[in-house]
């Protein structure tokens, strides 16, 4: 602002980003049923299968691209790989929108010379670790041996072993089928009060606790994710004492790992509560499940 005085900043206006995030779903529906929304206007989609439709992936989405573009008036970018991993970071690499298309078997070589913030599972602690030892790219990250790595990140160090080769399993689920309940908010304006931050918290805990009781379902993990206003991601999960919809407990949960993962000063933009590795409740209830 002191730079630009003239600057007219807008808040976000969360219901029309849900309206665009359902028409780019319902138009890429058309290209293949296999689809997973990641949130903050991600997709995921497999085109396995579509070769005879629509061609080489490349070219479906080329097509998808200029589609997006006529019918919605929405500017994109598209990464096309041979997993999710791989297809994400290749999206965020190309500024303004474009396509990128990393071909199989290039995964390795593609991921190198990026920065190791671009992986998943590089949190704040871990990239001061990395940092610490002079890992500044995904290829001196690859360079480490697996006992190496274990040593310095302990638990995350065989997530990151993979993902700095381009290594990836997931399948692209989509809605219906993912396993987890997912609930988000963009905060009205960047904030660094903390009333702020835990009424939306409370909100996203209520509205997921309320979906895992429709869908009959209890959580065993727990998540909760940050963004920055500069962009930077951080997040924290846990493993209740046994699996829950309860509010109150998810609440209490969420709260905690907020407070974990909130290790940097940067105003707040956008938080995110996940609640993963569903189940069925047991018949038999418990004596001292704490009541919602």
């Amino acid at each position: 602002v002191r730079i630009c005085r003239d600057l007219t900043v807008l808040p976000p206006n969360p219901p029309p980003y849900r309206r665009a995030s359902g028409a780019i779903l319902n138009l890429l529906s058309g290209y293949s049923p296999l689809l997973e929304p990641a949130g903050g206007g991600h997709v995921f989609l497999d085109m396995t299968g579509t070769r005879r439709l629509f061609g080489e992936a490349a070219d479906s989405a080329d097509r998808i691209h200029r589609e997006v573009l006529r019918r919605l008036r929405l500017a994109s970018t598209l990464g096309v790989a041979s997993n999710k991993l791989v297809s994400r970071v290749a999206a965020r690499v190309i500024r303004p929108e474009r396509l990128y298309d990393v071909f199989p078997g290039n995964e390795a070589p593609f991921l190198a010379p990026l920065g190791v913030d671009l992986l998943p599972a590089v949190d704040p602690a871990s990239r001061e670790i990395l940092s610490e030892v002079n890992v500044g790219r995904v290829g001196d990250l690859a360079a480490l041996a697996l006992p190496h790595l274990r040593i310095l990140l302990g638990k995350r160090a065989w997530r990151l072993f993979r993902e700095a080769r381009g290594i990836d399993e997931s399948p692209v689920r989509p809605p219906g089928a993912a396993p987890a309940v997912r609930e988000e908010e963009t905060l009205a304006e960047d904030s660094n009060e903390e009333a702020v931050h835990l009424e939306a918290l409370d909100r996203l805990a209520a509205r997921a606790a309320a979906r895992l009781r429709e869908m009959g379902r209890e959580a065993e993990r727990i998540s909760v994710r940050v963004r920055y206003a500069d962009g930077v991601e951080a997040g924290r999960e846990e493993r209740p004492a046994r699996p829950t919809a309860s509010e109150f407990l998810l609440r209490e949960t969420a709260g905690r790992l907020f407070e974990k993962a909130r290790e940097r000063r940067i105003r707040i933009r956008h938080l995110e509560v996940t609640l993963s590795d569903l189940r069925e409740p047991p018949r038999q209830l418990s004596l001292f499940e704490t009541p919602d």
